[in-house]
């Protein structure tokens, strides 16, 4: 495993990434202005691959209803230092099922934070009673089914330039496609960020 994407928990919420000691925990209200700074720090292509289209700020309605605290939409928010450098969420829709959304900014990719959310997602939905959670990614990121596949199985669809996951969980993973099983994910592909959309993640 990449020495960069080791995980070591310091309790309180706190982690040691490859070296960084950062903060996770439940979003908040109170989240809300670091996160609009950390947008703001996102390049282009960043929102874009989360949000398949250019937008100037997360969309309020996304952002009001992540950091309400309610049933329907749990988020997490991750903090280096003072500054928020991640958010990710799902939202549940259909009973048992959820859309999956991560946000990473720039700076911070590449370091293995989108498997810790992801991992901080899967661990929370499989304990409230969702087994299902689908992802919206463009097909160009197609490496991120391999760090799914360690949740459970899959199946995609494809439409428009975009691939379709659906994830269920606890089936004892399905095996991943050539190139991104293994240690392959835990290295370089499972070091980037994860920028899912979703149809209920907008």
């Amino acid at each position: 495993m990449s020495v960069r994407g080791a995980e070591e928990q310091l309790g309180g919420g706190e982690v040691r990434l490859g070296g960084s000691r950062l903060l996770v925990r439940r979003a908040d209200a109170g989240d809300r202005t670091a996160l609009e700074a950390m947008f703001q720090r996102c390049s282009l292509a960043t929102v874009y691959r989360r949000f398949h289209g250019q937008v100037r700020a997360f969309p309020r309605a996304y952002l009001d209803e992540a950091l309400a605290g309610g049933d329907m939409h749990y988020a997490v928010v991750c903090y280096s230092g003072c500054e928020a450098v991640a958010l990710a969420s799902y939202r549940t829709g259909e009973p048992g099922a959820a859309e999956l959304g991560i946000l990473i900014e720039d700076a911070w990719q590449r370091r293995g934070l989108g498997g810790l959310l992801l991992g901080r997602l899967v661990a929370y939905a499989a304990d409230h009673g969702i087994g299902v959670l689908h992802a919206q990614m463009l097909t160009e990121q197609d490496w991120i089914t391999g760090m799914l596949a360690r949740h459970g199985s899959w199946t995609s669809a494809f439409g428009r330039g975009v691939r379709e996951v659906t994830l269920h969980l606890g089936r004892g993973g399905s095996a991943a496609p050539e190139g991104f099983g293994g240690d392959a994910v835990d290295g370089a592909s499972a070091a980037r960020a994860l920028p899912l959309g979703g149809r209920g993640t907008r």
